[in-house]
């Protein structure tokens, strides 16, 4: 063979093997890195921006192994709760953030494998939007889903010598409860049992039933759960 075949198939074989070393030719970890966004804007906003503000944007502030579905490798994901974006750590210098798209839109956070879904939901706008929520249950009938949000408070100079300065913060986390219906429609979970005997006129007595004989308390979580699994079973 000649020199220069050599050559090529060497080249060859060579991207062949880098793509399976990045995660399997069927989908691989290269389109995660790169064909996904990074981070332009955010090399100052991360440099002095984040360095100037009082707590953190993040749930978990650590990258954690984590897995994306339909991609083969594991990857040092977090989650940025004021952005609503998922990073991704190729190095340590080096982050990007994975892209709404639902071809990557199941991921399994390891932080005790919390499963994180890209959802579709209606914003302040009346407008479609995706956003990532928590699943906290899912029986195939319904699903509770929570979505976490950190807020960003604005600092204050003082105006006069009475007053101190502030610092701009990040505020602690709001959750959202969202319930995945039968047909796969995503409403807010019900906070009053008003609400919930309204989604389900005909299971009005088995409802209060219910909440009454297990004390159910529709704004705490667990009791949440235990609500969707039980209109899952009317």
């Amino acid at each position: 063979m000649k020199p220069n075949a050599l050559i090529c198939l060497f080249i060859i074989i060579s991207n062949f093997s880098f793509a399976q070393t990045l995660g399997g030719t069927d989908q691989n970890i290269a389109p995660i890195y790169y064909n996904l966004s990074v981070i332009q804007a955010n090399k100052d906003y991360r440099a002095t921006f984040f360095k100037d503000i009082e707590g953190t944007p993040y749930i978990y502030k650590e990258f954690v192994p984590s897995e994306i579905e339909g991609v083969k490798s594991k990857m040092n994901l977090r989650y940025n709760a004021f952005d609503d974006v998922i990073e991704v750590e190729k190095n340590p210098n080096e982050i990007y953030t994975v892209s709404k798209d639902p071809a990557y839109g199941v991921i399994y956070m390891n932080y005790d494998r919390k499963k994180l879904r890209l959802i579709t939901i209606v914003d302040k706008k009346s407008e479609e939007a995706l956003a990532y929520a928590f699943e906290l249950i899912n029986n195939n009938k319904l699903a509770l889903l929570r979505r976490d949000k950190i807020d960003f408070k604005e600092g204050k100079v003082a105006k006069t010598s009475f007053e101190l300065n502030s610092k701009p913060q990040f505020t602690s986390i709001k959750s959202t409860y969202l319930l995945e219906q039968k047909d796969k429609k995503i409403i807010e979970f019900p906070s009053s049992k008003s609400k919930l005997l309204a989604l389900y006129p005909s299971h009005t007595n088995e409802i209060k039933s219910y909440l009454k004989d297990n004390k159910i308390d529709l704004s705490d979580e667990s009791d949440m759960i235990k609500t969707t699994h039980f209109l899952s079973t009317l």
